[in-house]
C-alpha cells in the first residue's frame, strides 16, 4: 500500500505539466525549471523570441483590461465627449491645470462615441491653463508634447506660452520663445505683443514695455486699447505717473479710449507707487466728473494709495467711502489699512482693525498676527503680544520664522523661552507660510530664468524634420 501511494505520488509529480501543457491560457512563467525539462525538446516552446512574445501578449493583454476598466469608469461618470470637451474649455479659461489635465487623459481613454484626437487646440488649452496660474514648467511640458505629438504650433500656442513667461515677469523666458516663433515662420498677432509688453511690466522694466509696443507698430499692427493700457500698466508699476499719464492720452487719440474704471485705476495705482496721494485722489475726482460709477477696484486702489503715503486716517475715509456705496471690502483693502496704522506706530488702531477684520469673518493670515505683534511690542506691551499669540493659536493660524522672532523682540528672551515650552511653539511652525506671494513668485521666477537656451535650440532642431 505505501509502496502504491509513493509511486503514484512520483508519477503525479512528473506527468502533472504535460496536463496543465494542454490548459487554454495557462502561463509557464512560473514553472520551475525541472518541471519544464520535459518540453525541452520542443523547440518552438523553449524558444526565448516565443517567451518574449508571449509576455509581451500578457502585458498587452493586462493593458488592454486596464484601459476598458479606465473606459467603464468614464462611462460610469456619465460624460460623453460633447460634456469633456466643455469641461476641459472652461477649466482651461479659469486657470484650473490639474481639472484640465484631468479631462484630457479622460478624452484620450477609448470611448464608444466618436473618438477624440489631440490637436493644437487642446494643447494650448493646457498651455493657457498653464499660463493662467503661473506654472511655467508645465507650460513648456505640454509644448514639448507637440514634437512627440508631431502637432505644428500655432501663433496661439505661442501666445499661451509667452503669457505663461509674462505671470511673474520672466522677460527672458517671453523674448526667448517669441524668437522661436520666427523659426517657425509664424506671425505674432497683437496679442502676441500685448503679453510681451505684460512680461515686460511685471519684470518692471518699462523701456522693454514700449520697445514691444513700437515693435507691433512697425510689425504693422494697429495697437488696441489694450496695448495702451499694458504699456500704462508698465508705467505705473515702476511709478511713473507722468509716462503712464502720456501713454493714456496716446491712446485717447488714436483709438479713441476714455477714461474708465480699468485706465483709473492704473492711473491711481501709478500714483499709489510713487506716494503722491494727491495726484491719485485728482484722477478718482476726474473720473467722478464725468458722471461715472466708481467700483472696488478702483477705491481699493485708493486705500492702498492712502496707505502707501502713510496717512491711515485718509485711507479710513476711502474705506468708508467704499461701504457707503455699497461696497464690501475685502481683505487685502483692510490689510492695507492695517498697515498703514502700523507705519504711524497706532497700536490701538491696528488691534481695532484686526478685530473688524474678525467680526467680518475674514479668514487671519500669519501676515496681519505677526504685524499686530510688532506694533504692540514696539509700544511696550508685552501682554498685548503674548495674548495674540494665543489668540493665533486658537484660530489655528501656523507661525512662521518671522512671527517668532517678533514675538521674542515682544515679550522678551526669557519670557519667550517659557511660552515656547508651555505652548509647543515649534509644532505650530510652518516654514512654507513665511513665503508671501512676491517672494513665491520671485521663486518661480528665479527657477524659470535659468532657461536653457541649448534645449530651446535643440528643439528646434529636432523639429526641423517634421516641420518640411
Amino acid at each position: 500500500m505505501a509502496a502504491g501511494r509513493v509511486a503514484t505520488c512520483v508519477l503525479v509529480f512528473f506527468l502533472w505539466p504535460l496536463a496543465v501543457w494542454h490548459v487554454p491560457g495557462a502561463d509557464w512563467t512560473f514553472v520551475s525549471p525541472m518541471t519544464t525539462g520535459i518540453s525541452s525538446s520542443h523547440t518552438r516552446q523553449s524558444s526565448p523570441v516565443v517567451r518574449r512574445v508571449r509576455e509581451k501578449k500578457v502585458r498587452f493583454e493586462g493593458k488592454k483590461q486596464a484601459e476598458t476598466r479606465r473606459a467603464q469608469v468614464r462611462h460610469k461618470h456619465g460624460a460623453p465627449t460633447s460634456v469633456l470637451l466643455d469641461q476641459f474649455q472652461r477649466a482651461s479659461r479659469e486657470g484650473k491645470l490639474r481639472e484640465a489635465e484631468n479631462i484630457f487623459h479622460l478624452l484620450c481613454l477609448p470611448s464608444t462615441e466618436e473618438d477624440f484626437r489631440v490637436g493644437p487646440q487642446a494643447i494650448n488649452g493646457l498651455i493657457a491653463a498653464a499660463a493662467r496660474c503661473g506654472k511655467i514648467d508645465r507650460a513648456k511640458y505640454w509644448f514639448d508634447r507637440l514634437f512627440d505629438l508631431k502637432l505644428d504650433p500655432t501663433v496661439e500656442i505661442f501666445t499661451s506660452l509667452i503669457t505663461a513667461g509674462s505671470k511673474y515677469g520672466n522677460l527672458q523666458f517671453a523674448e526667448e520663445y517669441f524668437d522661436v516663433m520666427a523659426y517657425y515662420q509664424i506671425e505674432p498677432t497683437v496679442e502676441t505683443y500685448g503679453a510681451m509688453i505684460k512680461a515686460a511690466a511685471n519684470a518692471r522694466q518699462l523701456p522693454s514695455a514700449e520697445k514691444w509696443f513700437y515693435a507691433a507698430q512697425e510689425a504693422g499692427l494697429q495697437p488696441n486699447e489694450i496695448l495702451f493700457k499694458s504699456v500704462m500698466q508698465a508705467a505705473a508699476k515702476v511709478g511713473n505717473v507722468s509716462r503712464a499719464q502720456w501713454w493714456f492720452e496716446a491712446g485717447c487719440k488714436q483709438t479713441g479710449m476714455t477714461l474708465d474704471t480699468t485706465s483709473c485705476t492704473i492711473l491711481i495705482f501709478a500714483a499709489k507707487e510713487s506716494h503722491d496721494l494727491d495726484r491719485a485722489e485728482s484722477f478718482y475726482k476726474d473720473f467722478v466728473s464725468v458722471g461715472l460709477q466708481p467700483n472696488f477696484q478702483l477705491l481699493s486702489a485708493l486705500v492702498a494709495a492712502a496707505a502707501n503715503a502713510q496717512q491711515p486716517q485718509r485711507a479710513s475715509l476711502w474705506l468708508d467711502e467704499m461701504i457707503s456705496l455699497g461696497l464690501q471690502p475685502n481683505h487685502q483693502a483692510y490689510a492695507s489699512l492695517m498697515n498703514a496704522w502700523f507705519k504711524a506706530a497706532n497700536c490701538d488702531k491696528v488691534l481695532e482693525t484686526l478685530e473688524i477684520m474678525k467680526r467680518a469673518g475674514f479668514e487671519l493670515t500669519v501676515v496681519d498676527y505677526t504685524m499686530a505683534i510688532q506694533s504692540v511690542g514696539m509700544a511696550g506691551r508685552p501682554a498685548d503680544a503674548e495674548h495674540l499669540l494665543r489668540d493665533m493659536l486658537l484660530q489655528k493660524v501656523n507661525l512662521n520664522e518671522r512671527t517668532l522672532r517678533t514675538l521674542a523682540s515682544a515679550v522678551g528672551s526669557a519670557r519667550y523661552l517659557q511660552l515656547q515650552q508651555e505652548l509647543n511653539l515649534d509644532l505650530h511652525l510652518d516654514k512654507t507660510v513665511d513665503q508671501s506671494r512676491r517672494q513665491i513668485a520671485k521663486k518661480w521666477t528665479d527657477i524659470v530664468r535659468h532657461t536653457d537656451e541649448a534645449a530651446v535650440k535643440a528643439r528646434m532642431k529636432r523639429g526641423r524634420g517634421w516641420q518640411r
